[in-house]
């Protein structure tokens, strides 16, 4: 095996995986190596975030998990992998994570990897139970998810009254995210004990 002490970055990239490979060659242990000197010539240390999500195996992009694998680190890393963030490795991460926005490209791919595999046009439920992203970004992107669906997917062909994108919109925007757990026990009474009809049409 080559023993590495220096890696010189060259290649930007978006992916994680590549990132890390990257980065891992000159990771590798080696007889009297204290450290590995690493060039970037090209501004992939401003992609630091993806670090742990390399290490943790979560591909959820969701900021607060990501902050809660460098807060705590080995705690929190699958198997017997163990990692330390010095102080101002944290804080260049915890950065890079705030000045994190989700590609619309990797969105369409990961919805276009759970539609092909489930056969079917995905519910938001899905993402939570098959897919590796979290679905709230599919939210904080187009506002709602039936807003996303309209933008990516040509097979979907549901239509709301304005009345319901509002109500839709409410409700992704301020409950969908589940911080206040009682606001979600609110809409599952709202929905299983409350029906509201206006003229003949049940809402």
């Amino acid at each position: 095996m080559v023993e590495i002490n220096q890696v010189i970055m060259l290649r930007p990239t978006q992916s994680p995986i590549v990132f890390i490979q990257q980065l891992g060659r000159g990771l590798r242990k080696a007889d009297e190596k204290e450290y590995v000197v690493v060039l970037d010539f090209i501004g992939n240390y401003k992609n630091n975030f993806m670090i742990p999500i390399v290490l943790s195996g979560d591909r959820s992009y969701n900021k607060d998990t990501i902050r809660r694998y460098v807060m705590e680190g080995s705690r929190v890393l699958p198997g017997s992998s163990t990692i330390h963030f010095d102080e101002i490795s944290k804080i260049k991460i915890y950065a890079a994570i705030d000045r994190l926005s989700t590609p619309r490209k990797m969105l369409i791919e990961k919805y276009n990897l759970l539609k092909d595999r489930l056969g079917k046009i995905p519910s938001i439920i899905d993402f939570y139970e098959y897919g590796e992203i979290d679905p709230l970004l599919f939210i904080n992107y187009s506002g709602t998810y039936h807003s996303f669906l309209q933008m990516a997917d040509k097979d979907y062909q549901v239509q709301l009254t304005e009345n319901e994108n509002v109500l839709l919109e409410f409700i992704s925007q301020n409950v969908a995210s589940g911080k206040r757990v009682y606001e979600l026990l609110m809409l599952r009474q709202f929905l299983n004990y409350v029906n509201f009809v206006k003229g003949n049409r049940r809402l």
